[in-house]
């Protein structure tokens, strides 16, 4: 008898999108770079994080950030997302909270389209995710901690040009 259950009888959850993320950025400027990785740091320059669902209010603008970005010599075109977020609330209550994600960029087609400032993409194009953790001031939007998520994005570009990062960031339904 084997330990794995058979996947063909596993009812597969489905995912809800909860949060959205709007994140404004400058552009990535490498750190460092050896024979065995490569440290790029993007500043992160404000934005927003909103849910989605009514019934779990959290609405804040994003005061600043950083996300540091490796990519090892073995896998140059994947990046190992390290992303931190400063966050305050929009209701005039001058509440703070903080992200922390990690994640994973492919370097790759429409993701390079955006960084090189010659293509678009969409939500579908490219792969980029991310793993947000929060913390808190607000016992009202405690719940937030409490959530796995799981986040799809894509790189964007407003009508100025200035780089961005977008994700529908989802919980188990």
């Amino acid at each position: 008898m084997s330990v794995i259950p058979d996947f063909s009888k596993v009812k597969i959850p489905a995912l809800k999108p909860i949060l959205f993320f709007n994140i404004e950025a400058e552009e990535p400027e490498i750190a460092y770079k050896n024979s065995q990785s490569t440290l790029t740091h993007v500043p992160l320059t404000g934005g927003f994080v909103k849910s989605l669902d009514p019934n779990l209010p959290f609405d804040y603008e994003i005061t600043h950030g950083t996300d540091d970005i490796t990519a090892f010599a073995d896998s140059p075109v994947v990046g190992h997302l390290d992303c931190k977020l400063f966050l305050k609330s929009k209701d005039g209550k001058d509440r703070k909270a903080y992200v922390y994600y990690t994640g994973v960029v492919r370097f790759e087609d429409a993701v390079n389209g955006v960084i090189g400032k010659k293509g678009a993409m969409d939500f579908e194009d490219g792969y980029v995710t991310c793993h947000p953790i929060f913390t808190v001031e607000s016992e009202d939007e405690k719940w937030i901690k409490d959530i796995n998520f799981l986040g799809k994005g894509r790189f964007v570009r407003d009508a100025n040009g200035k780089l961005g990062v977008q994700y529908y960031v989802y919980t188990f339904a």
